[in-house]
């Protein structure tokens, strides 16, 4: 991963050679994670709080066997107490990770790496460093945006259920529209299974047999022209071409029938 994240890196981690180095690079790496993890963090909440204040979307809670009868999530949101309380503790968090990450860098580099011939460029170092962690909290990254709709969604489920039970239907319209509502929940979660199961399917999957087959008929030409050189007489070259001629018409009939 280090070697892929930037042009020209393979030479430099080639002199990253010894454990002192590598365990500097590691704890460079470590706070950078930090600080773009508190970073995410941040983003998030103030996701939640700004939300709440354009759409009013905060804290929202039913009972675990209402949400089920009615297919939809029980809980979503955070109370704004809480948003609050927690945007200012990753306030202090994201200080301390960038105090900590400065510090490092004013820090004299350790023997190891001060002393190397050529001098080791520092700067393409951290754009080496940075692109791997960002890389590394892709997934992450991806969580925390799937966090960020699934709060829309939960919320509008909520107030949308709530708006058809104030429309005060009958016990047998009631069994029609949660009814509805598990087909949906059912369909899309068949959907999103196939998805994934597509994806496995493409990312896992075989070459094509007419390539496994001649992949095995090239073998076996390498056999055979490797049997027919070691072959010191007329008889030898003989059993070679009837077999080599078996092999073809063989081959030829599983390839095309």
């Amino acid at each position: 991963m280090l070697i892929n994240s930037l042009e020209g890196a393979k030479e430099i981690v080639k002199i990253l050679n010894s454990k002192d180095k590598i365990n500097y690079i590691r704890q460079y790496a470590y706070l950078i994670h930090r600080l773009f993890y508190v970073q995410l963090q941040e983003s998030q909440w103030k996701y939640y709080y700004d939300i709440g204040i354009q759409e009013n979307i905060w804290w929202g809670c039913v009972s675990k066997k209402w949400a089920a009868m009615n297919s939809m999530n029980y809980t979503y949101g955070r109370s704004k107490t809480l948003i609050i309380q927690r945007l200012k503790a990753i306030q202090r968090q994201l200080q301390q990770a960038s105090q900590a990450l400065q510090q490092f860098g004013n820090q004299p580099l350790p023997q190891c790496l001060s002393e190397m011939n050529p001098p080791l460029d520092f700067e393409k170092i951290s754009a080496m460093v940075t692109a791997v962690v960002r890389k590394g909290q892709h997934k992450l990254k991806q969580q925390f945006e799937h966090n960020k709709k699934m709060l829309k969604l939960d919320s509008t489920d909520h107030r949308l259920v709530q708006h058809v039970y104030d429309c005060k239907p009958n016990k047998q319209q009631i069994r029609s529209i949660r009814n509805i509502w598990k087909a949906i929940q059912n369909k899309k979660q068949m959907e999103e299974q196939i998805e994934i199961l597509k994806h496995r399917i493409h990312s896992n999957c075989l070459p094509p047999a007419f390539n496994l087959l001649d992949y095995t008929v090239d073998k076996i030409d390498k056999i055979l022209s490797r049997s027919k050189k070691s072959a010191t007489n007329e008889n030898d070259n003989q059993q070679q071409t009837i077999l080599a001629a078996r092999r073809l018409k063989k081959i030829g009939r599983f390839k095309y029938d």
